[in-house]
């Protein structure tokens, strides 16, 4: 079995020890992506259901739907953890 949190440390060590603090975790990545994908995928199964009344279509679509979009979403996540645009470069607290 694949150990997919070994595998994003793998791929993703370097990006993080490049970029600093300011980044997200792969951890914290992982949870966002989980919990969007969750919730988007009860929207599209509910958008389904209500156009073709048929619930096993519904599921299978919502499925599928996590499915391909969890890999695009997390990619798209750290790609952005690349980019600085709008944030703000964090001060110690105090200087030695």
């Amino acid at each position: 079995m694949i150990n997919l949190n070994r595998l994003c440390k793998i791929y993703f060590t370097a990006t993080y020890s490049r970029h600093g603090k300011n980044m997200d975790s792969t951890k914290r990545s992982l949870a966002k992506a989980l919990s969007w994908r969750l919730l988007a995928t009860l929207i599209t199964t509910a958008i389904v259901y209500a156009l073709t009344g048929k619930g096993e279509f519904a599921a299978t679509i919502g499925i599928a739907d996590t499915v391909f979009k969890f890999f695009i979403y997390f990619g798209h996540e750290r790609l952005w953890n690349r980019i600085p645009y709008g944030r703000k470069k964090q001060e110690p607290e105090y200087y030695i």
